[in-house]
């Protein structure tokens, strides 16, 4: 008995949907039964423009997940190679300065440039996923990325040190553009937010790698150590899947409906979501463009919630404390080595991380980050209390001591918890199919990169200006503008249809279909 195979059409693989009848004698009922349960189902009396909620039903009660996750943790490879790079100067130019390779000024462009490529890679990514497709993109940014570490672990040259760490900041756009847009497009509703916050755990496994390696003697053993990731994700991603979306946006349903197939397993009815991911598609197939920031409600309060939320989370010093974490234990003075400070604070990092991809179903976005911005501010405040002491010459000895490790500790923890993964899961969650591609790539480049490349080029003239201590307290003052920003204009997304919250965003009653 033949299984029913779903065929390529030039227009429309469900609206022309139909089944191979079995040479066989006996024609199989199962299939007649599939087909005229689609016939039955299509929309045809309604007009095109309504959407209704009936249309959007998808049952995931026999849906796996653990193909999702196995995919979505692969990709999030990209983040442990973004996390090595971000933390490579914490402990890695100390080093080099001790051995007379370079100097401070040259060490704020070493540490800041790789902002720069970042924001770079961000803007080509938007543009280059749109044509080449998600997985190709991944895998190609590995020949740069693997470039990068060469040049960083083998020349001594500040003129090729910075070019390792711009290549390196390039391939950084690159995968945290491309890889949240993959996860998004593989995960179904129930698992979107766990699996979007991956990407950030793997980050600050990226980020415990490298202070942990920090141990190794030189630089180059280090750098050379950190690019192993490089060749580990290629080995397994290549066997990954691309995405049914970009399939569809590129006319090969069965590629596509065999990639559902794969990542929702064989006892999952793929039929209704391929028939509500080709609508999607179909109305996506204008070409996204900036222009629609402005015309499109939804797109352009999606696009000021976004920018916000990645300003505002650079903007909390995040990476100020990494890159500069040994700078400041060292500052602090007191007991503990500052490479060990360094390794302990990161491992519990990825412990708040991964408490966060358990807690995103349960507590919601907007609750996470609300309450983990919230502790960022009271940690931020009392690090820059004990700088601003003393720096005035205040006694800090005894259990002030602690007050520098406590603060950056717990602060880099509840960080974890939601101000760092939920504008990632978010970002995924609130822009159009047509429309996702441009958003990442410009929020992710304006929002996250050129805001942490401010923020690490004007630490080191806020400290000699202000002191330490002014300098994390200016980053108070943005965090409590950022909770009014987030209490004001954050929804909920959780367990939420995309449909759904673009009407909300755009203002739309239900039932009336934006462009997805």
């Amino acid at each position: 008995m033949d299984t029913p195979t779903i065929e390529a059409q030039p227009v429309s693989v469900f609206t022309k949907l139909h089944f191979q009848k079995s040479k066989s004698s006996v024609l199989t009922s199962k299939a007649d039964g599939m087909k005229a349960e689609i016939e039955a189902a299509k929309p045809e009396d309604s007009p095109p423009e309504v959407f209704t909620l009936k249309d959007e039903e998808v049952d995931e009660s026999k849906a796996k997940t653990g193909t999702q996750y196995l995919a979505a943790a692969i990709a999030s490879l990209t983040g442990v190679m973004m996390g090595q790079m971000l933390s490579w100067s914490s402990p890695v130019t100390p080093l080099l300065i001790k051995e007379g390779k370079i100097d401070k000024i040259e060490e704020s462009w070493l540490v800041s440039i790789l902002n720069f490529g970042a924001v770079l890679g961000c803007t080509a990514a938007g543009s280059v996923n749109s044509y080449v497709g998600r997985k190709s993109v991944l895998l190609t940014a590995c020949l740069p990325q693997m470039a990068s570490w060469l040049l960083l672990a083998l020349c001594s040259d500040i003129r090729l040190l910075c070019l390792g760490r711009f290549l390196g900041g390039l391939c950084v756009g690159f995968f945290c553009v491309t890889s949240p847009l993959y996860i998004s497009e593989i995960a179904q509703v129930s698992v979107r937010g766990a699996l979007g916050a991956l990407f950030q755990l793997s980050v600050t496994i990226g980020i415990l790698t490298t202070y942990t390696l920090g141990l190794l003697p030189t630089a180059t053993s280090i750098t050379l150590a950190s690019s192993s990731t490089v060749v580990l994700f290629f080995a397994l991603f290549f066997w990954m899947p691309e995405t049914p979306v970009f399939l569809l946006r590129t006319s090969q349903s069965n590629r596509a409906a065999a990639s559902l197939r794969w990542f929702r397993g064989p006892a999952y009815n793929l039929i209704p979501e391929m028939r509500l991911l080709e609508r999607m598609v179909q109305k996506a197939d204008s070409a996204a463009a900036y222009s629609d920031f402005v015309t499109d409600p939804a797109s352009r309060r999606a696009l000021v919630v976004a920018l916000g939320l990645f300003f505002f989370q650079q903007f909390s010093g995040i990476n100020a404390v990494v890159f500069y974490m040994n700078t400041v234990f060292r500052t602090a003075g007191g007991d503990v080595s500052p490479t060990v400070a360094t390794i302990v604070i990161a491992a519990l990092q990825v412990v708040g991380t991964a408490l966060s991809v358990l807690l995103m179903e349960r507590a919601g976005r907007r609750f996470l980050f609300l309450a983990s911005f919230s502790a960022c501010t009271l940690c931020v405040f009392a690090l820059g209390l004990f700088f601003f002491l003393k720096e005035r010459g205040h006694p800090v000895a005894g259990p002030w001591q602690w007050v520098p490790l406590g603060s950056v500790g717990l602060f880099l923890v509840v960080y974890a918890l939601g101000a760092g993964p939920v504008p990632w899961a978010v970002v995924g969650e609130l822009f159009s199919k047509r429309m996702a591609a441009l958003a990442m790539s410009l929020v992710t480049g304006v929002g996250h990169w050129a805001s942490a490349f401010v923020v690490t080029k004007a630490f080191a003239m806020l400290e000699a200006w202000l002191g330490i201590g002014g300098t994390f307290w200016v980053f108070v003052g943005f965090c409590l503008v950022g909770i009014v920003f987030a209490w004001a204009l954050l929804p909920e997304t959780k367990g939420r249809p995309l449909q759904e919250i673009l009407d909300e965003l755009g203002g739309k009653k239900k039932g009336v279909k934006s462009e997805t």
